[in-house]
């Protein structure tokens, strides 16, 4: 696990108070699709939805990267969840 994933998963699981914003987590799990890094990308991507789940935008940016490793059926829960959420 790359250190930054590492800093950002421990912060998460050990500081329920100074959560990253969800647009930072956002724009390194992008970061990481950009540069062909899905796996890295989908673990950025599942803590924005462990921290963030009532967010479409962590859904949807989770279901991109599953999309993009051709995980259709994760990718399709994900765009399902981001969808629900998006109409509350």
């Amino acid at each position: 696990m790359p250190e930054p994933i590492r800093a950002i998963s421990h912060t998460l699981r050990t500081d329920r108070i100074n959560q990253p914003p969800q647009i930072w987590l956002d724009l390194i799990g992008h970061s990481y699709l950009e540069r062909g890094l899905t796996s890295e990308a989908i673990g950025v991507f599942q803590m924005s939805v462990e921290a963030y789940p009532k967010s479409p935008n962590a859904h949807r940016s989770l279901g991109h990267a599953y999309e993009r490793c051709g995980e259709a059926e994760l990718a399709a829960m994900s765009f399902q969840r981001a969808a629900e959420l998006h109409t509350v």
